[in-house]
């Protein structure tokens, strides 16, 4: 199992819009197990035993955290701190985790 954290840029949106989003497209649900606003605000997503969204990288062995980046690409001060909190976490929860992986989505 991996920690999978994905930069990506939702443009501000709210859990509930991708919610929205994910269904209008025919899913059943988002494709991440946690979203990190940029307030540094975590939403939980998918169940961790859920495997994540088709369209995410090794989705099998993953659990998913977007991190909901600005159009230069970077992390808020607040979302770093909300990004160690979870990891930490879930290292505890997951002790035998291979480690972190690091994505850039455009």
């Amino acid at each position: 199992m991996f920690f999978s954290v994905i930069n990506r840029n939702e443009n501000d949106k709210s859990f509930e819009d991708m919610f929205c989003e994910a269904r209008r497209e025919g899913e059943f649900d988002v494709e991440f197990h946690y979203l990190i606003h940029r307030d540094g605000k975590i939403d939980k997503g998918r169940e961790e035993d859920t495997i994540g969204g088709r369209r995410l990288p090794s989705n099998e062995v993953s659990i998913f955290i977007v991190v909901d980046v600005d159009k230069e690409h970077e992390r808020t001060d607040a979302q770093k701190v909300a990004i160690v909190r979870l990891l930490d976490k879930l290292r505890k929860k997951y002790p035998k985790a291979a480690g972190v992986l690091t994505y850039d989505i455009y």
